[in-house]
């Protein structure tokens, strides 16, 4: 993935390029052709910042490898169906502890696989662990008692309105 950061850094350095040119001839008074210039950049501009957000959310997974573990986790019985759950996840230093109701456990990921042309530049199946939730055997108990679900998924830290979510654009528009 670091090679996306790479394409943007690229694209971004056409675009400053387009606009420096831009500037010039707006000095040189060839005012069409500076504007031709200056939306150029801009379009690069957006460009190469778009790559770099779609960078940054896939950075937020891991890279799938067939029959491989994905997280420990280990539990603590608290109280009769509740349960500490420490999750640690392997390949990243991510840990979290968190209490679950319930007499079992379910792990969710979410998985991007790729097609296409997506395939042919090498882009590789990659995973994030989504969330952890507790369960009861009966389901008489799990529509009644109080249910518990934990968000398993990082905010990047250095976006602050971190909205656009890879997964869901992609489940939502496949193909």
């Amino acid at each position: 993935m670091q090679y996306l950061t790479l394409i943007s850094v690229l694209i971004a350095i056409i675009g400053l390029a387009f606009a420096a040119t831009g500037i010039k001839r707006l000095i040189q008074r060839q005012f069409i052709k500076a504007a031709g210039l200056q939306f150029s950049g801009l379009f690069f501009l957006v460009l190469a910042s778009s790559t770099f957000l779609l960078a940054s959310n896939l950075y937020t997974y891991q890279r799938l490898v067939y029959e491989q573990a994905v997280a420990e986790i280990s539990f603590q019985q608290v109280s009769k169906q509740r349960y500490r759950a420490t999750i640690n996840a392997l390949d990243s230093s991510f840990q979290q502890s968190v209490e679950l109701n319930g007499d079992e456990w379910q792990l969710d990921a979410q998985v991007l696989t790729w097609r296409g042309v997506a395939n042919l530049l090498g882009l590789d199946s990659n995973y994030r662990l989504h969330r952890i939730s507790g369960r009861y055997v009966d389901i008489t108990e799990e529509q009644v008692q109080p249910r518990s679900v934990y968000s398993l998924v990082k905010p990047l830290a250095y976006i602050e309105d971190d909205n656009f979510d890879l997964w869901q654009f992609a489940h939502e528009y496949q193909s």
